[in-house]
């Protein structure tokens, strides 16, 4: 899997140049997360535990955002 580079708050994450918010039911070791532009109706998102990526969905619908 790709690396990936925790933010701060903690609710961000990022993988390559697309940035990842955490869902907000995910409690515990294991957490979702979903593209910052889910409400546009990007569907990619990724699972991990512990910090871990344990699983990816990196299918984005549109061009990376520029910083």
């Amino acid at each position: 899997m790709n690396s990936a580079e925790m933010k701060v708050p903690n609710w961000m994450l990022q993988i390559g140049e697309y940035r990842f918010n955490k869902y907000c039911r995910s409690k515990g070791p294991k957490a979702r997360w979903v593209c910052s532009q889910n409400s546009m109706g990007c569907r990619a998102s990724v699972v991990t535990i512990d910090n871990n990526i344990v699983n990816k969905k990196n299918e984005h619908n549109h061009r990376k955002k520029a910083d």
